[in-house]
């Protein structure tokens, strides 16, 4: 973002290894070549790490996947079970899901907690969600090795896509020295992903598979795809437990808006989310604010074409810099203050943290939903607040973050996490 600023210029281009990478700091040029001219803007890049088969083998998972037929294939089961008209077969779930994570964050007061293990709950909501709505398997523990290994394969995985982590994705012809040859233990590291891949895709499904061959189908995405299903990518979103903490002012309107609207005698559902537009507004800023993935996937030209009088070449990588596009003053006044009622303009474009084009996320309508039901239902019951000092100041979160890997989490911070009334408490307590 400082280098565009510094070029003038929001189209960086620049050469490595013999390799044209462009990355797009603008609002204007991401919408036009990753929107516009997606069907030549879709190709996908994938490093020798993750696609060589004596490595990683994934070059045919769906994230990765060039657009060919079977990519296609798997955009059309994946939409047919995930597009915006299926939500409504996951609802139930998804709000037994959000209501047992109130119980736990209710189980941590009087106890500060730290934002890391705030983050693990909000992973394990998604991750218990992904398994009951894929597989039909319910998760019961943190510790429950579906779990943990869909953990780790995601934190392997954003390493492995990094020229830095791995040389073999800069000098392909590495991945042909032996085994034994000095400076070769990066390829044991492969296996070791290798095995962890198998295991984190093929238990979840086997178990599914073979109770769908036993009888039951309950109604998961695996047992209306039996046949054809191979592989569903999940992504999450960070909470909102920084922002929360850090303007509780906004997190006040937002709680005035959902005491008015749904009561206090129930817990908030997704048949109130229209009757919500400051909570939608509030959902919107925050992953426009600090965006949890700071660089889209690589999309690659597909064919040479022009735009501003640059050439770009077929095989370009063009990636959309997120964190930039989010931050664009053209289109975001005032762009480091956060400001849920900036899109009482209609007319401003949300931000685009799910991709673009013909490689937006496809679970992204499943995320949105799952992240209104964890706001609500939290602002509803449940207050956020940061803690004091020794001398009992108030300890407001910076807005460093932690570089890690393709994320950028916010550097650990406590909070203090407490019902809003006896009353609350009580409906925490039926609600699971």
């Amino acid at each position: 973002m400082d280098l565009s600023a510094k070029l003038d210029s929001d189209i960086i281009s620049f050469s490595f290894f013999g390799q044209t990478i462009i990355v797009l700091n603008s609002n204007e040029a991401a919408h036009d070549l990753l929107e516009k001219r997606s069907n030549i803007h879709s190709g996908r890049f994938c490093p020798p790490m993750i696609a060589s088969p004596s490595l990683m083998n994934m070059k045919d998972f769906i994230v990765f996947t060039d657009t060919n037929e079977l990519w296609r294939k798997q955009r059309r089961m994946i939409n047919s079970q995930l597009g915006k008209h299926t939500m409504a077969a996951f609802r139930a779930s998804q709000e037994l899901e959000v209501r047992r994570l109130l119980v736990r964050l209710l189980s941590a007061h009087p106890t500060t907690m730290s934002s890391d293990l705030l983050r693990e709950e909000f992973c394990r909501t998604t991750s218990a969600l992904f398994l009951q709505s894929v597989y039909g398997y319910e998760l019961k523990s943190p510790q429950d090795p579906f779990f943990t290994d869909k953990i780790a394969l995601n934190e392997f995985l954003s390493r492995a896509v990094l020229p830095a982590a791995f040389l073999v994705n800069v000098l392909p012809w590495m991945e042909h020295i032996p085994d034994w040859m000095p400076g070769a233990g990066w390829k044991q590291t492969a296996y070791e992903g290798r095995v962890l891949k198998d295991r984190a895709m093929s238990n979840p499904y086997k178990w599914a598979k073979d109770r769908f061959v036993n009888g039951t189908n309950d109604g998961s995405i695996v047992s209306h795809t039996y046949n054809e299903l191979r592989q569903v990518g999940w992504s999450e979103a960070d909470a909102d437990d920084f922002s929360m903490a850090r303007y509780p002012d906004v997190q006040e309107k937002a709680r005035h808006e959902i005491d008015t609207v749904v009561g206090t005698d129930r817990l908030p559902s997704l048949e109130d989310q229209a009757s919500l537009p400051f909570v939608a507004r509030l959902l919107t800023e925050v992953v426009r604010w600090h965006p949890t993935v700071p660089l889209g996937v690589p999309h690659v030209c597909t064919e040479e074409n022009e735009y501003r009088g640059y050439r770009i070449p077929k095989g370009a990588i063009i990636i959309g810099h997120t964190t930039a596009i989010v931050r664009d003053e053209r289109v975001y006044k005032n762009a480091d203050t956060f400001d849920p009622d900036r899109y009482l303009d209609s007319k401003l474009p949300p931000p685009p943290v799910f991709g673009w084009g013909q490689r937006v996320c496809p679970g992204q309508h499943f995320f949105k939903e799952v992240f209104f039901l964890e706001v609500a239902m939290i602002l509803a019951t449940l207050k956020i607040e940061g803690c004091e000092d020794e001398n009992g100041n108030e300890v407001v979160p910076t807005e460093e973050t932690e570089d890690t890997s393709t994320l950028l989490i916010p550097v650990s911070f406590q909070v203090k996490i407490s019902p809003r009334s006896e009353h609350h408490t009580e409906l925490i307590g039926t609600a699971a």
